[in-house]
């Protein structure tokens, strides 16, 4: 079986959206609709989907701060949260977080939208 790998070796490459399912498949189904109604958004924001179930992740070790807590966590860049809910609730917040970051906002004037 192959190491699994440190979220930080994506650091300076991809903004992540962490998924951490314990006891709510829904909080899962609804990441992954939410990630093929949005697609573009995603490509375009370089934000990378990332779930965990119970602790486990195939390719990646779960970050400590997510361990036994269910939840969406949004990484940034520079590998620092930068936005957190236990439910669903984030997604309504996530591309207006994303949006805001300064290395975001340079992005839009360098390139524009696809989607």
């Amino acid at each position: 079986m192959a190491e699994k790998n440190n979220i930080t070796s994506l650091k300076w490459k991809e903004r992540l959206l962490l998924i951490h399912v314990i006891n709510d498949n829904y909080l899962e189904q609804y990441a992954n609709d939410f990630y093929h109604n949005h697609l573009c958004d995603f490509k375009n924001r370089h934000l990378k989907l990332l779930i965990f179930h119970h602790n486990q992740n195939n390719i990646y070790h779960i970050p400590d701060y997510m361990k036994d807590k269910q939840g969406i966590w949004l990484v940034g860049y520079d590998g620092f949260i930068a936005g957190h809910s236990a439910d669903t609730s984030y997604f309504k917040q996530l591309f207006y977080d994303i949006d805001a970051m300064p290395i975001r906002q340079s992005e839009m004037q360098q390139q524009s939208s696809s989607c």
